[in-house]
């Protein structure tokens, strides 16, 4: 995408972890314009997140990642629970069979995901743009909760009809605000 389709795509996603790149990939493979934005300069080097669920694994599937997926990842078997030197309990994982393709829980480290996930949205013609400080400027209404006339301006980038927040539970995309009201006209 060039970008001056950028500029006017429909949907802004902000937050290009996992659920960012998901739903942008997503989006792209529906033919929805969208615009992924991430304040981080590059991605994680650690991991937040390990573990990936049978239906992760199905959706994986249909994006067209899931065999880099199974190559690069391992799968659980059991886990035990610890309290510094004592185990409180263990987990026989080859003992659960939830009705699925992939009857098992999945590790792979959060940055590998978002590697995977990346390189097929560049497949898409999807980039990321690394700083959500990006000429423009979208425009949206907050209204808190305990004070509905309240109203806050959010600035940070391209006018957009659609704001999808991903950008994960502390981040001020998410907190700032209960209720969104977007006005793709103003």
């Amino acid at each position: 995408m060039t970008d001056s389709i950028l500029s006017e795509t429909d949907v802004l996603i902000v937050g290009a972890g996992p659920t960012g790149l998901t739903a942008t990939i997503e989006l792209r493979r529906r033919g929805v314009d969208c615009r992924l934005i991430e304040k981080e300069d590059s991605s994680v080097e650690t991991s937040r997140a390990l573990a990936m669920q049978p239906r992760t694994l199905q959706a994986f599937e249909d994006m067209g990642v899931l065999n880099e997926v199974l190559e690069e990842g391992v799968r659980v078997t059991g886990a035990t629970a610890y309290d510094d030197d004592e185990a409180l309990f263990q987990l026989d994982m080859d003992n659960v069979h939830p009705p699925s393709p992939y009857p098992f829980i999945w590790f792979l480290p959060q940055n590998r995901t978002e590697h995977i996930l990346g390189s097929r949205l560049a497949e898409l013609g999807v980039r990321s743009n690394s700083s959500a400080n990006s000429s423009g400027s979208v425009s949206g209404t907050t209204e808190s909760p305990r004070r509905s006339d309240t109203e806050r301006t959010v600035k940070s980038g391209p006018r957009k009809s659609l704001l999808i927040g991903s950008s994960g539970a502390t981040a001020r995309t998410v907190t700032s605000a209960k209720r969104l009201v977007w006005n793709s006209r103003a």
